[in-house]
């Protein structure tokens, strides 16, 4: 019981460290008219953010092949509806042609 309650408490932990990236993404300022500027930044910081997310939780090691699934499904459930939203949301505005900034499509991201 201690070791599924220890599981579960990293799973959430797990989950939630990407909220800040989700919430980058969910941010509805764009569509409020806001300046390419202002838009380029959250752009820049989703970036920074998803590229050291990435990088730190490479690092983690999920012995359990099945509760790694699960996780991962989870997380994906919740980031690539937010992703491909905010992706064709930056497509509909002036930066969409500027790979440097939106570095990934989402199937790629996403795969």
């Amino acid at each position: 019981a201690r070791c599924d309650k220890e599981i579960h408490s990293f799973s959430t932990m797990y989950k939630t460290a990407w909220n800040k990236c989700i919430s980058l993404l969910m941010d509805q300022s764009m569509k409020k008219g806001k300046s390419d500027k202002h838009l380029k930044q959250q752009i820049q910081s989703f970036n920074q953010e998803f590229e050291q997310m990435f990088r730190n939780q490479q690092q983690y090691v999920i012995p359990n092949k099945e509760l790694k699934e699960q996780i991962v499904s989870e997380l994906k459930a919740v980031l690539e509806p937010c992703y491909e939203a905010f992706y064709a949301r930056v497509k509909q505005t002036s930066l969409s042609s500027d790979n440097s900034l939106m570095k990934y499509p989402p199937k790629v991201m996403l795969g």
